[in-house]
């Protein structure tokens, strides 16, 4: 099943600019991802957002600000997306 994700990532704005990730520079994100549950859907949400970080800047500091991105972002809505849209 696909979930469309919105997630809030304002509180990680800040810091990412420092570490000169650009790839999300809105106060909230929608990412669409491929899970068999809600809560699978913000694990992948999550993980889609740390790789892409990940794939833009792979220092020791973008690294440790992975490692504590689930304290700066927040799940705003999940829904069932149709994947026909």
């Amino acid at each position: 099943m696909i979930y469309q994700v919105d997630v809030n990532v304002s509180k990680a704005a800040q810091t990412m600019s420092k570490l000169n990730v650009d790839i999300y520079n809105k106060d909230e994100v929608m990412i669409f991802v491929k899970a068999k549950s809600p809560d699978g859907a913000c694990h992948e949400a999550l993980k889609k957002i740390k790789l892409d970080i990940l794939a833009i800047s792979h220092t020791l500091e973008t690294m440790e600000f992975v490692n504590k991105l689930h304290f700066y972002i927040s799940v705003v809505k999940i829904k069932r997306s149709s994947p026909y849209v």
